[in-house]
């Protein structure tokens, strides 16, 4: 499958990074071996034989050390509870007065060995032993410092429940402080090891994570294991947020940020999920989970669209990630919109505007502004910027939010707060088309008008008894018809900017003089002011003629960086998440 790091209980490489310490053993003996499975006897008598020469750094001979060889895909037994892989060829020896050793009556396969002087110093051999009668020389090596691995469990595992973390290949076991979730495993050989974490307290299988590097004399932090998600979810995968130049391009860090991940067959499995994707997880590095809501989810046309909320997204970073997990036929679902858009980081209302027309416009946010769709709309789902959208004929459909007049949609003048949309005009003519607002005489987007033969686009404040204030863009290369656009206008107590397409286009608001009252009375609507409107002159209930999708109110301005990176993360040639392999 492309783009997916499918890990199946394994993760490739160390990727995760936190700061950590704990509790070591080391187990020289073990109790599904025998006690004569020493120096020279396997515990089936194989014809192999390996040799070797060590040394220690000042040159001498590496005399009386310890050689413990194992199967590369041993690992230590735990109170006699069935956790080693393999109890078969385990030989310890040690050796001579040269820095020698030899061990006979090897059995064909892959193993490690360590030489180890019990003061600090080391080494990893590793070796294969094919089927025959022959000897393996190994060229002669040093010992050298030791190293350590330092790492913890995520939050999101009971540290009452005992965990052990092993290494392949080695007699290295560790549990997990019952407190902080921290191990650390000492006395280390140089050289890339495959970790495993497993627990018999916990419903779950083990996880691995291959390829540590261990240094000499260095200590490695291997970070989280997210015990929980990798043993018990099938799959998972990285999905990198890009923000550099060749990505999303923003330098400065946003906070709470509503991520869109959109699945589809080339880069997701959809056998491999739950039938309704309620099994899907999302998490950060140290496996903290992240809120989220799925938008759509369709089987049968292999496509989905999920809102992630990331607490930050990093400016000009490409190895930032967050982790996907699916594949858990007992998981419940965890979809929450309000979770992601929260009324906290200052969402007042967000419609995805998905489904039929004629369902109900639900409000992402705990608010529940939802609307109701009037005016001959059409029981069918139509294709927008992200999911379904809603179609608007420009003649009587709109969509009204009942009770919103003095909600928390109702903005004071000179307020600070933001609107955004997705817009797609179906023709461009010389009449006022709404797409979303709160009123003619408080605030709004709009298609305005066709000038010098370009579209007009618009945001609007009302002031009182002075008039509106509008920033519109008609320059070059100013959008026409059918295409998708990305509106956004902003009000900063005075100040006024307006956004399409992610890039600001006008900043300050020319005026249009009413000497009229502030009307705070109106209902928020989509596609339609709700009512017609005759100031300062007639243009009735300026329906729009299109489809409007993902529209957004927010109690806040909204910064150059964020409103940049909800169009390249939303757009269709989706910037800002990439799946990696």
């Amino acid at each position: 499958m492309n783009h997916i790091l499918a890990l199946q209980k394994k993760i490739t490489g160390v990727w995760l990074t936190v700061k950590l310490c704990c509790i070591t053993a080391m187990i020289a003996l073990l109790q599904c071996v025998s006690d004569d499975n020493v120096a020279g006897t396997g515990s089936h008598a194989g014809n192999g034989r390996i040799t070797c020469s060590l040394f220690n750094n000042d040159g001498s001979f590496a005399s009386g050390a310890s050689v413990y060889l194992r199967p590369h895909d041993y690992t230590v037994n735990i109170s006699g509870k069935a956790l080693s892989k393999s109890c078969i060829s385990r030989v310890d020896t040690r050796t001579d007065s040269h820095g020698v050793f030899s061990i006979d009556s090897i059995d064909p396969g892959n193993y490690s060995i360590e030489v180890n002087d019990g003061s600090g110093h080391a080494v990893l051999l590793r070796c294969t032993i094919e089927y025959g009668d022959f000897t393996v020389h190994l060229p002669s090596d040093t010992l050298r410092p030791t190293g350590t691995i330092t790492g913890t469990f995520a939050s999101s595992v009971d540290y009452q429940k005992i965990l052990y973390v092993q290494i392949y290949g080695l007699e290295r076991i560790s549990t997990c402080d019952t407190e902080t979730g921290e191990f650390t495993i000492y006395d280390l050989p140089q050289g890339i090891y495959t970790i495993r974490a497993v627990s018999f307290s916990v419903d779950s299988e083990s996880v691995e994570i291959d390829s540590v590097t261990i240094r000499s004399g260095e200590t490695t932090h291997i970070g989280t294991f997210d015990f929980y998600h990798q043993s018990l979810w099938n799959h998972s995968a990285r999905l990198f947020l890009n923000t550099s130049a060749e990505g999303a391009g923003i330098t400065g860090n946003v906070v709470n940020f509503p991520v869109l991940i959109r699945l589809r067959s080339a880069n997701f499995d959809f056998s491999q999920a739950k039938e309704d994707g309620s099994d899907l997880r999302f998490t950060k590095v140290d496996g903290q989970p992240l809120p989220y809501e799925i938008e759509r989810w369709n089987t049968i046309d292999m496509e989905a669209d999920i809102w992630v909320k990331v607490d930050t997204v990093y400016g000009n970073s490409s190895s930032q990630f967050i982790v996907m997990y699916w594949g858990n036929s007992e998981a419940e679902n965890e979809s929450k919109g309000s979770a992601v858009f929260d009324t906290a980081d200052a969402f007042q209302g967000v419609w995805h505007l998905s489904g039929k027309g004629t369902d109900i416009a639900v409000d992402a946010t705990i608010n529940s502004y939802d609307g109701i769709p009037l005016g001959g709309v059409k029981d069918a789902n139509v294709a927008g910027a992200i999911g379904d959208a809603r179609a608007f004929d420009g003649i009587s459909i709109y969509i009204t939010m009942p009770n919103t007049a003095n909600s928390r949609l109702n903005f004071t003048e000179d307020a600070h707060y933001s609107i955004s949309s997705w817009v797609y005009a179906e023709k461009i003519d010389s009449l006022y088309r709404a797409i979303a607002g709160k009123g003619h005489e408080q605030y709004y987007l709009q298609f305005k008008c066709l000038k010098n033969n370009r579209a007009t686009w618009e945001f609007v404040e009302f002031q009182d008894q002075l008039g509106w204030e509008y920033s519109e863009d008609s320059t070059p290369p100013a959008p026409g018809t059918r295409e998708w656009l990305y509106l956004t206008g902003v009000r900063s107590g005075t100040d006024q900017r307006f956004y399409i397409n992610g890039e600001m286009v006008v900043e300050g608001a020319a005026l249009m003089p009413g000497n009229y009252g502030r009307n705070t009375s109106d209902d928020f609507s989509i596609g339609s002011h709700g009512r017609s409107i005759d100031l300062p002159y007639y243009q009735g209930w300026s329906f729009f003629n299109g489809l409007i999708d993902e529209v957004r109110v927010s109690s806040i301005a909204r910064s150059d960086d964020w409103i940049r990176l909800c169009y390249m993360n939303q757009k269709k040639e989706d910037a800002l998440v990439e799946f990696k392999d």
